[in-house]
């Protein structure tokens, strides 16, 4: 794996390459396609990240806290739109505190087997939008009897943005990266 990866390193020096969607590695050679940077449209390897996540709600969600130590905790992806992978936090959490000083987070969701992880690592944005929030809340009734005060949400909607995501399969059959994606 490591080869590969120096490999790459050269292959997007030289072709000043700086985005990539697929990799995927054959006997003799080594293909690599442009990303699509439109937002709408899901391919096949979000799409298996969008599948994984309906079943795999729970993530752990790592980021750097304010004292400059590492802080993870579980949290819910809620949904997909707009081309974005949507997570919610409250506005008073840690978690907000953390995000809004530094963007950089990693996550990772293990699947009920404990066969597959999804890794993903990149920044987030946050999401404001009362249309979103609604959303949960209509959802999930309990997160909107937890989390409105005095007929305002606390909840702020986060996606992650310029990710690096990968899902490995340490079964008896397989021990290997099934995707590679990065958007």
């Amino acid at each position: 794996m490591a080869k590969i990866l120096i490999i790459l390193s050269i292959i997007f020096i030289i072709t000043g390459c700086n985005r990539i969607d697929d990799i995927s590695e054959t006997k003799d050679s080594l293909v690599l396609e442009e990303s699509n940077d439109s937002d709408t449209i899901m391919d096949s390897k979000m799409e298996t990240i969008l599948d994984y996540l309906k079943i795999n709600k729970n993530v752990q969600i790592a980021t750097v806290s304010s004292d400059g130590k590492p802080s993870i905790r579980t949290i819910w992806f809620q949904f997909y739109k707009n081309g974005r992978l949507y997570f919610q936090t409250d506005i008073e959490s840690s978690l907000y505190q953390d995000l809004s000083v530094n963007p950089n987070m990693e996550f990772i969701s293990v699947n009920d087997n404990n066969t597959q992880t999804l890794r993903v690592s990149g920044e987030v944005r946050f999401d404001d939008s009362n249309s979103l929030i609604e959303e949960v809340f209509n959802n999930y009734p309990e997160i909107e009897e937890y989390y409105r005060e005095n007929g305002n949400p606390k909840l702020i909607m986060f996606y992650p943005v310029n990710c690096n995501a990968s899902i490995f399969e340490f079964s008896s059959d397989k021990q290997e990266f099934i995707l590679i994606h990065n958007w």
